[in-house]
């Protein structure tokens, strides 16, 4: 969280307000565009201007931030960074399947497939276990996604395990 969080507030910085008020239900988008300030600066709107804020000083505003933009602008603005985020879990998922592979050469491979050659039922309890000890069922299942595809386990045998993380969730 310490390093992803500055370098995320320097792309795209979200304007919490404007989510509050429509959730809410005391505002709906079009009560944001078109911007209306009494300053034409950032500083004339509390540095909130639409669904994207810059808050801090205007030279360090997010990448995506403009003082005049509009709905569709924002809303661009939103999609470009959620692709480069799928962008970038993918070739994060790739390089962790490529270590993986690179680690689980020869005897380990046999080792984890016997170890998770267990009952289904202890299975799920292993999993369950697993992901209150790292306190997420998304670890969990994240971790054994790319076992799956390497074949170091089978997929019959990642399937109580996946159950046993979700229930982990609930404990």
């Amino acid at each position: 969280k310490k390093i992803v969080e500055p370098l995320g507030a320097r792309v795209i910085k979200e304007n919490k307000d404007v989510t509050k008020k429509i959730s809410k239900g005391d505002a709906s988008c079009s009560d944001f565009y078109p911007m209306n300030c009494t300053d034409e600066s950032y500083i004339g709107c509390d540095g909130k201007f639409g669904l994207i804020a810059c808050e801090d000083d205007p030279a360090f505003c997010p990448a995506f931030f403009s003082k005049d933009a509009t709905s569709e602008d924002d809303k661009v603005s939103g999609g470009v960074v959620f692709f480069l985020g799928i962008i970038i879990l993918f070739i994060c998922l790739l390089g962790m399947v490529t270590i993986l592979q690179k680690m689980l050469l020869g005897m380990s491979t046999r080792v984890i497939y016997k170890a998770t050659n267990v009952n289904g039922y202890v299975a799920i309890a292993i999993g369950a276990g697993i992901t209150m000890l790292v306190q997420s069922s998304s670890i969990t299942t994240s971790t054994l996604t790319p076992l799956v595809g390497m074949g170091t386990l089978r997929l019959e045998q990642m399937l109580p395990l996946t159950l046993g993380a979700n229930i982990g969730t609930t404990m």
